[in-house]
């Protein structure tokens, strides 16, 4: 894989200072604007306007496009997920691991229904 990119849940631990998170300090990475909609309303629902509007203009320098094709691929997946796999994903997450996918990047994530997925590389 040539690089990563992270769900909003790795957005967070990166924020936190999560040292499992920490290489991301260092290296290269993406994430899309729907994750940026989630850590924004993640910020807002805290109560913390400010530092929701610092981070969502940070990482939006990280954010990569997603294509329509890449939605109607994600629409599918989740539905194998869901539907095959028994595991709950959400629609975000599964655009996410779709666009790293598509654009050779590893989807970092702490959530569990990725956990033993290939192209997936879990950290809690």
């Amino acid at each position: 894989m040539a690089g990563y990119f992270l769900d909003t849940y790795g957005i967070i631990e990166l924020y936190k200072g999560n040292p499992n998170y920490s290489k991301f300090k260092e290296t290269k990475f993406y994430t899309s604007k729907l994750n940026l909609y989630e850590l924004y309303y993640y910020f807002l629902k805290k109560e913390m306007q400010e530092k929701a509007d610092e981070l969502f203009l940070i990482f939006s320098q990280h954010c990569i496009f997603v294509s329509d094709d890449i939605l109607k691929k994600a629409a599918k997946i989740r539905l194998e997920f869901v539907s095959k796999q028994k595991k709950d994903v959400s629609f975000i997450d599964a655009i996410g691991f779709t666009t790293a996918g598509e654009n050779n990047l590893l989807f970092v994530t702490g959530d569990e229904a990725f956990k033993k997925t290939d192209g997936v590389e879990f950290i809690k």
